[in-house]
């Protein structure tokens, strides 16, 4: 059993319907999942929290959401 974090961006709500999807699968399976969407993570949030992260974003006209790209570069 683990703690999982997914963090998204999402322009048109499809990311948001595929992590919950996901986090739906991962708790039927014993895991404790926490969705972030990634325009809204708290100072406090911190990655060694969980023992897994899962990020997603979509894709439009080539780029992913800026936040997306900033909270994986920091």
């Amino acid at each position: 059993m683990s703690r999982i974090a997914i963090i998204y961006g999402t322009s048109e709500g499809q990311t948001l319907k595929i992590s919950d999807r996901i986090s739906a699968m991962l708790q039927q399976e014993g895991d404790t999942v926490d969705i972030f969407h990634g325009a809204n993570l708290s100072n406090e949030f911190d990655l060694l929290d969980y023992d897994g992260v899962l990020v997603g974003a979509s894709l439009h006209y080539t780029r992913f959401q800026r936040y997306i790209k900033q909270f994986i570069k920091d």
